[in-house]
């Protein structure tokens, strides 16, 4: 099974991602750790010297060679990857996409230790809300086509467990009534 965790920066992809393929003993990839090795530089490095139509383009490459070369695997996306170069459709036809969904206030408490989010250097605090409420909404509609949607409260182990839940109960109802 193909597992693709997406959902805006903070709501705990990653976290929530490795306690998954601790649960299921299934391999996890955290795709913006991917395209740093395969770039040799940090997402926040490819933004400023690349720009972010470049690492758009290196994000949907590396998002469809991953797909293709691995059989099953649990994958946290940057919060972006859904919204360029058609990449919500390649992962709802490549597998189950599970939307993780976090209040403003539960990201923003999440993110503001972090100086590692490109998009958010050099922002202050109303900049950055004020930033994040016209990202979500042009967003949204990309997160709301995920086959489900989990509210990311709560510890990353219970918030795995819920995706868990989610995912394979109503995978085996659809095996169930064919």
């Amino acid at each position: 099974m193909k597992l693709f965790l997406i959902g805006y920066m903070g709501v705990g992809k990653t976290s929530v991602g490795k306690e998954i393929s601790e649960l299921l003993k299934q391999p996890f990839i955290d795709l913006d750790h991917e395209i740093e090795n395969l770039e040799g530089k940090s997402v926040k490095d490819i933004f400023d010297e690349n720009g972010e139509e470049y690492f758009r383009e290196v994000e949907a490459k590396t998002l469809r060679a991953i797909t293709k070369n691995h059989n099953s695997f649990i994958m946290a996306t940057g919060g972006g990857t859904p919204c360029y170069h058609q990449n919500m459709e390649w992962m709802l036809e490549s597998g189950k996409v599970i939307w993780l969904m976090a209040s403003v206030k539960t990201i923003l408490d999440r993110i503001k230790s972090t100086a590692t989010r490109p998009l958010l250097t050099g922002k202050s605090s109303s900049d950055i809300r004020k930033f994040m409420h016209e990202q979500l909404k042009y967003r949204r509609p990309f997160y709301r086509k995920a086959h489900y949607a989990v509210r990311a409260n709560g510890s990353a182990k219970s918030i795995a467990i819920r995706v868990v839940k989610v995912s394979h109960s109503r995978f085996l109802r659809n095996v169930l009534k064919k």
